[in-house]
């Protein structure tokens, strides 16, 4: 389902409009079947973000 959502956005709405890229952010490093969806269509990763824990005590 996400692939045809992507799909759909990317071209009906996208390539109609002029868009030639797009960012689909926040997507967890550790959810693979999102990241193969992305990769599939040729999405490159471009930042990676971190949370580090500490206990303060």
């Amino acid at each position: 389902m996400a692939l045809a959502m992507i799909e759909a956005t990317r071209i009906q709405a996208g390539h109609a409009m002029g868009a030639q890229e797009a960012e689909l952010s926040w997507i967890l490093e550790d959810n693979l079947p999102m990241r193969g969806i992305l990769e599939m269509i040729g999405s490159r990763i471009d930042k990676t973000y971190r949370i580090y824990s500490k206990p303060l005590a």
